[in-house]
């Protein structure tokens, strides 16, 4: 018999090889002229999983079986094809592998959100120095003595307040103020708002005139602020003045 078939085949199929063998013996003398060279044969299929073998007579098995062909000659010979086993288990997962290099170096994030506002600077809260107006001219004015102190390349904001009293017989009087800087080249911006009306202390009756103005600064010197209050019509009336100033430095001014 071939190699190809194991010893533990013949076991598992003695009896069927037997009986072929006994056909192909008892086969051999009958009609033959010489015992020593007739062959004869015997075909056979073989279940490809089980193993099961059965006889035919034609050199035909199903797709599950494979052709054994069996001869009365000194060795059996078999079709090409040998019988192919079942496919192994899957077999385990690998190891992991090592750790790779470091990746280059990420792009730059975008720009974080704009940050919380600076706490606010030094507050100065100052009251004005008294003074009087008694212009006799067109436009002549009297100015308040300096205030304030703001420092080299600081910014500010401001709101000042003038009062001026005067008698009831004053009914209508024209006025502005002027805001005057001690450093020649600041840069200064501001707005006022003008009331003119009867009013009383507690003690007699006057009549008010007042100016609210309110702006920012920036200074390149030390500096002060000071505040001129001009008669539009040059009445010569007198008029006292009292005033206060609020003074916040900041970061920055939009």
């Amino acid at each position: 018999m071939s190699k190809m078939f194991s010893t533990s085949f013949f076991k598992r199929h003695v009896a069927v090889l037997t009986s072929c063998l006994i056909l192909l013996i008892g086969m051999g003398p009958i009609g033959m002229t010489s015992a020593a060279t007739a062959n004869r044969e015997v075909l056979v299929c073989v279940n490809k999983k089980s193993g099961a073998m059965r006889q035919v007579t034609k050199a035909k098995c199903a797709k599950t079986e494979r052709l054994l062909r069996l001869t009365s000659g000194t060795e059996a010979t078999t079709s090409t094809t040998v019988v192919t086993g079942p496919t192994g288990a899957k077999g385990d997962t690998g190891a992991a592998g090592a750790t790779g290099a470091k990746g280059d170096t990420g792009a730059q994030g975008p720009a974080g959100p704009k940050g919380d506002a600076g706490a606010a600077g030094p507050i100065q809260s100052l009251n004005l120095t008294q003074w009087t107006l008694a212009a006799g001219l067109i436009g002549g004015g009297s100015e308040s003595s300096s205030f304030g102190n703001l420092v080299a390349g600081k910014k500010y904001i401001f709101t000042i307040t003038v009062n001026g009293r005067m008698g009831i017989d004053v009914t209508t009087f024209r006025s502005s103020p002027e805001l005057k800087c001690s450093d020649g080249s600041a840069a200064i911006i501001y707005d006022y708002s003008y009331g003119f009306e009867p009013s009383f202390d507690g003690t007699g009756e006057y009549n008010r005139m007042s100016y609210i103005i309110v702006g920012s600064v920036s200074v390149a010197s030390n500096s002060a602020f000071s505040v001129v209050v001009k008669d539009g019509r040059g009445t010569g009336k007198t008029v006292t003045l009292n005033g206060t100033a609020i003074i916040q430095e900041v970061g920055s001014i939009n």
